[in-house]
């Protein structure tokens, strides 16, 4: 195989990569967690992108909740302006890799802005909620 072959498969196979990674990054992952020994299936909004976009506009939620996960334990601004249904918006302590203890919960109508602090903060569908 000569130089100049080896040079485009590797060209491509870079931005293959890049391709696959920009995907990932506008992908909510999901996973099952514990929040005060209930089992919760989520999906995780763990970059700017994904936080931003949350649940905003979605009419059928699946899953029990969406896992805001933050770089920092600080105060963060969430608003529910284009939400199709209430929320419960609480942080969490996280107590190991996948179990949390709620910390404080909020119910978080329709069209409101909230601020609430933390590193993990969930939002749970109202009918969903039950502590």
């Amino acid at each position: 195989m000569n130089p100049k072959n080896i040079k485009t498969i590797l060209l491509t196979l870079t931005i293959i990569l890049i391709i696959v990674n920009i995907f990932d990054y506008f992908q909510f992952s999901s996973d099952v967690i514990t929040i005060n020994g209930k089992t919760f299936h989520i999906q995780i909004a763990d970059n700017n992108y994904l936080r931003r976009k949350g649940l905003s506009n979605v009419r059928n939620y699946p899953y029990d909740g969406m896992l805001f996960v933050f770089k920092q334990n600080n105060i963060y601004i969430f608003q529910s302006m284009e939400m199709q249904f209430p929320l419960v918006i609480c942080s969490l302590k996280k107590v190991a890799s996948k179990e949390f203890l709620l910390n404080e919960c909020f119910d978080f109508p329709i069209k409101r802005l909230i601020s609430v602090k933390g590193k993990y903060i969930i939002e749970i569908p109202k009918n969903k909620f039950s502590f």
